[in-house]
């Protein structure tokens, strides 16, 4: 009797939830729950299908449950199992077949701009400060300004469709698995947009801060004694490179 009263303790904990049918919610919880619509969850799953690892295990996770595994709060999963699919899903996304869902501008300025406030660098460029007007680098800095506005308002999309990239909610992972996983949400993202589903309406994130995080560091590559910065020289190098492009 003791026995059978124990069990049923077990099964009634919130530890043990039953899993449910998340294509059972309405459309709009889904999209809420989920950020993807039913069809589009269909449509990713086949696409994402030959990339997953599969296993004969009876009580494997299906790909449709990976793929919606990290904000699915109807179902309980281990932690381990939930990192397993995140990471699955991650790299499917991440493979070059499915990445064609993301389109690169075809110049390469965009390549190395990176917001003011930071040290030069060849794969991170900066205004040039004190310019003059009509000058190469005016027209440098203008055209600076509008590709950082640009990246900062889909900085801004990204982040108001995909909470994990909130820097209120930072990924705790590697640099190298955090931009698979913001890989991965621009795939999605895109594919949202193909398929017409709306931008989540959060009130509660108006107050969020979606574009670059501005900081003030030192720059380290100042040159000190018998010793110049590789790095900073072959950034100004860059920098005096593309400049020279808005000379006419």
């Amino acid at each position: 009797m003791l026995a059978n009263d124990n069990a049923n303790e077990v099964r009634s904990s919130p530890w043990f939830l039953p899993r449910i049918d998340a294509f059972s919610l309405s459309d709009q919880l889904f999209v809420k729950n989920f950020r993807l619509s039913k069809e589009l969850v269909r449509q990713l799953v086949m696409e994402i299908n030959p990339y997953i690892n599969h296993t004969s295990r009876s009580s494997s996770i299906d790909v449709t449950t990976k793929n919606s595994i990290g904000s699915n709060v109807h179902a309980a999963s281990s932690q381990a199992s939930v990192s397993k699919c995140i990471g699955e899903v991650v790299n499917a996304l991440n493979h070059p077949d499915i990445f064609t869902w993301v389109k690169f501008p075809n110049f390469q300025e965009l390549d190395h701009i990176r917001a003011d406030g930071y040290a030069l660098r060849p794969w991170l460029q900066t205004p040039v400060a004190n310019v003059r007007a009509n000058t190469p680098e005016e027209r440098y800095n203008k055209a600076f300004k509008c590709a950082r506005a640009n990246i900062e308002r889909c900085n801004g999309i990204l982040k108001m469709r995909f909470r994990c990239l909130l820097k209120h909610r930072v990924l705790h992972y590697a640099p190298e698995k955090a931009s698979q996983i913001i890989n991965a949400c621009v795939v999605l993202h895109n594919m949202c947009i193909r398929n017409n589903v709306p931008m989540p309406n959060d009130h509660e994130l108006i107050n969020y801060d979606f574009g670059i995080i501005e900081i003030d560091l030192p720059d380290l590559g100042l040159s000190t004694v018998n010793r110049t910065n590789r790095e900073l020289e072959a950034g100004r190098a860059l920098q005096r490179e593309l400049i020279a492009r808005f000379n006419t």
